[in-house]
């Protein structure tokens, strides 16, 4: 539901099969995205969920209750992520993932209520690393990401890189487990380098991840990459919450690899808030830091 309303006091939705009601939530402002969190196995608020819009550094909490309200998105569409880890160690435990579009409707940014908002039970994904073509050596110590694209969240392709679910490390066989990996349409991608220092990638295409499984991808080969460096296009949308949201506001962008966090950054510039900034970039996995007078107002980890 899209309601291009400057303040919600109070909704119900219905239907045939349940009714629930919407938290009493003032301010809601256009450009807002507004539900409730729940745990899907308890049928509990998911209390102080994480909600992760893409485009923005700025990801949300949701309450006690488990209402939370993303604010300040621009017109477009947004892939957000909800996920749970309620231990602190490091693998989601529950989480979900959500495709919306926010419009402008006789000159007005739109809101959208999503309602409940169920996280479900993360999987497990496991298999093993070789090198081709015989596929008969194990790749060891190669960085593993669980990931996925904006096509594999929704309908509409929001261009941007999603944040992902779990990274991992080969082991002396060449075996690796992904841990907390959100359920839906999720994705494989692993680097690494051989003796000789060419690059090996693979990826193992779109997987169905159930809510709680535990999903054996088998033998994985690694090919050395093209001679030429593989370039990914990077989009970073920061959302207008950060400097200000006036025009022409700028932030402090880093973009440094992973593997070499106090390294230099291989992308130090200042963006525009509120435009959609891509970036060409080597095949790797990325941190991409934001900072704001001299503050690290966020970021996104293994991009």
């Amino acid at each position: 539901m899209v309601v291009p309303l400057r303040s919600l006091a109070l909704f119900v939705v219905a239907t045939s099969a349940c009714s629930f009601e919407f938290p009493r939530l003032d301010g809601v402002e256009p450009g807002d995205i507004v539900g409730t969190a729940i745990e899907d196995d308890t049928d509990e608020p998911a209390a102080f969920a994480r909600v992760e819009p893409t485009g923005t550094s700025r990801p949300a909490r949701a309450l006690q209750d488990g209402s939370f309200v993303v604010r300040g998105l621009p017109a477009g569409p947004h892939a957000l992520r909800l996920s749970q880890d309620t231990d602190g160690d490091g693998f989601l435990e529950r989480g979900t993932w959500r495709s919306v579009s926010l419009r402008n409707v006789d000159g007005e940014l739109t809101s959208v209520l999503l309602g409940q908002v169920r996280l479900e039970g993360t999987a497990t994904i496991r298999g093993r690393l070789l090198l081709g073509p015989d596929a008969s050596e194990p790749v060891v110590a190669a960085k593993v990401i669980a990931y996925r694209t904006s096509t594999d969240v929704g309908d509409a392709d929001t261009g941007a890189t999603l944040p992902s679910d779990s990274t991992s490390v080969t082991a002396a066989d060449g075996s690796f487990v992904l841990l907390g990996v959100v359920p839906g349409s999720a994705r494989v991608f692993v680097i690494a380098h051989d003796a000789e220092g060419n690059v090996l990638t693979v990826d193992s295409g779109a997987l169905a991840i159930p809510a709680g499984g535990d999903v054996d991808v088998g033998d994985l080969v690694a090919t050395p990459a093209p001679d030429e460096p593989r370039a990914v296009q990077v989009n970073i949308t920061i959302g207008t919450g950060v400097g200000g949201g006036g025009g022409g506001d700028t932030v402090r962008v880093l973009v440094q690899r992973s593997s070499d966090p106090d390294g230099p950054a291989v992308f130090d510039e200042e963006l525009s808030v509120g435009v959609d900034n891509a970036l060409s970039l080597p095949v790797d996995v990325y941190d991409v830091l934001v900072v704001e007078a001299g503050v690290l107002r966020g970021g996104l980890r293994g991009v």
